[in-house]
């Protein structure tokens, strides 16, 4: 019995080649965008523990949510409060407002470590990573009780920040293929583009509440 060889030409190779690079560049941009939806629906459910952490906070602290700060010197905002980060397993680096790998935005962490600020082998910082919703006002402590909201589900409460650590009209950051993940006060979590947030305190966005205060209203009004 005779045996057959089969060989490849050339050409033949180089048509194979060919192909598998045409094949690669197709699918390439797919397994691109898998990946970043995969890091999307990571960042939205941190948020939602977020979410969680805050009303659990509530349960345990007399119906005051995990204020964005308790005093005027900012000494102790929202990140660094160890009964709320005991919550969220946030344990490291704690006296710098990190926020742990585990915990942090997927997203954030890559555009951390490619404009190499505020992050560490093992955590990044809050003003990278996620942000209350931003109380202003002339009150010390800012910060919101049990009954204050009218609609914990449309009034938002922390949410992706950049640049800084309140979640803010100028600072929210919206790194999820234009869109941002956020929280409410009720514990559920949304991917909002930039339109649905709003660039205004307009009702039915996250800003307000169903009376048309803000946070920072609510706060200036209900405390006396």
């Amino acid at each position: 019995m005779c045996e057959r060889s089969i060989k490849f030409t050339l050409i033949e190779l180089l048509v194979v080649v060919a192909i598998i690079g045409i094949l690669s560049s197709m699918l390439l941009p797919s397994l691109s965008s898998a990946k970043a939806k995969a890091r999307a629906v990571v960042c939205k459910n941190n948020l939602k523990s977020v979410g969680i952490a805050n009303i659990l906070y509530m349960d345990e602290n007399n119906g005051w949510y995990n204020p964005n700060i308790p005093n005027s010197s900012q000494s102790m905002r929202w990140a660094k409060n160890a009964s709320f980060r005991s919550y969220l397993g946030w344990d490291s680096e704690s006296s710098n407002w990190m926020i742990p790998n585990a915990g942090a935005c997927p997203d954030a962490k890559i555009k951390c470590r490619s404009e190499d600020v505020d992050y560490t082998p093992t955590a990044i910082k809050d003003l990278r990573n996620y942000g209350p919703f931003a109380i202003y006002g002339g009150k010390s402590y800012r910060g919101v009780r049990d009954g204050w909201i009218q609609s914990t589900s449309s009034m938002g409460y922390a949410g992706d920040v950049w640049g800084g650590w309140q979640f803010s009209i100028n600072e929210y950051d919206p790194r999820h293929d234009n869109r941002a993940n956020l929280v409410y006060y009720d514990g559920h979590a949304k991917t909002l583009t930039n339109s649905s947030i709003g660039s205004a305190l307009n009702a039915r966005t996250p800003w307000v509440d169903e009376d048309g205060r803000t946070l920072t209203n609510i706060n200036d009004q209900e405390h006396q």
